[in-house]
């Protein structure tokens, strides 16, 4: 569910969407969903919450340039009402 509702973020309350980013950070993406979204990525590059996952998964492994060059990334392809990213990029 955590990663639907990044999905949608004009669905669904703001504080659902931050404890949603805290769960991520604190646990990162399991092997399966990383090697699926790196795939992903690669055959839908518009896509701006799959560089957010990246970089949620870089920031869980503490590694921050990763992290930051990801939601840069996303930043630059998502949609207008989209906040995920622009407020992931200024955490790290």
């Amino acid at each position: 569910p955590r990663l639907q509702r990044c999905l949608s973020p004009d669905l669904y309350p703001r504080r659902t969407l931050l404890d949603d980013h805290a769960g991520l950070l604190g646990g990162g993406l399991s092997e399966g969903v990383l090697d699926d979204v790196r795939r992903l990525r690669v055959q839908l590059p518009e896509r701006s919450v799959l560089p957010l996952w990246l970089g949620m998964h870089a920031e869980h492994e503490g590694r921050l340039a990763d992290a930051a060059r990801e939601y840069s990334a996303a930043d630059a392809l998502r949609e207008a009402h989209d906040w995920q990213p622009t407020l992931r990029l200024a955490c790290v």
